[in-house]
């Protein structure tokens, strides 16, 4: 269903962020997330804990699309919840595998890879979502001040030096927006 690909695309995340996300942090009514821990795989264990920065902790605004695949998720999710009972795995994440582990990296990674190739596309990495929808927002206009707020960076100067190449885009179109004024 390409949920964790539409949290990382639609919203910026981060894949520990993502992995993190449980429902009662998603309203789908108010499209928006709130970001508040993540789930990392570390000496072979799942380790939960709050972002590194303040900055880390944010609501976000997600796209319809990425609500459309949420909300469809969650119908599925429930059906392997039932059809796990007792053996299910994920509690009240939103990014879960089929019994309710939380993917790894490597799963991530294989499956976004997988997807990708199936749809025709060069392969992806998980973090090319999160570039992707900076750069979008970026050369859509959205000042960077607002993007680094969205990935959760501690300091613009983070965003302004990642994103260099988006903002000489921006800088293009500002030009000529002045010409034409």
């Amino acid at each position: 269903h390409g949920v964790l690909a539409s949290l990382m695309l639609g919203g910026g995340l981060r894949l520990g962020e993502a992995c993190g996300l449980t429902w009662d942090s998603v309203s789908l009514g108010a499209a928006v997330v709130q970001v508040s821990r993540t789930r990392t795989l570390l000496a072979g264990e799942f380790v939960e804990s709050e972002p590194k920065t303040r900055a880390g902790s944010r609501t976000l605004a997600i796209p319809d699309f990425t609500c459309r695949i949420l909300t469809e998720w969650f119908e599925v999710q429930r059906g392997s919840k039932t059809q796990c009972g007792t053996r299910w795995l994920g509690g009240s994440r939103v990014v879960t595998l089929p019994d309710g582990a939380t993917p790894s990296r490597t799963q991530a990674a294989y499956r976004l890879r997988t997807r990708a190739l199936d749809a025709g596309v060069p392969p992806l990495r998980c973090q090319d979502l999160r570039h992707l929808s900076a750069s979008l927002a970026l050369a859509a206009g959205v000042p960077i001040t607002e993007v680094s707020r969205r990935l959760g960076h501690a300091n613009v100067s983070i965003s302004a030096t990642t994103y260099a190449h988006a903002l000489r885009a921006s800088d293009r179109y500002v030009a000529g927006a002045t010409e034409s004024a």
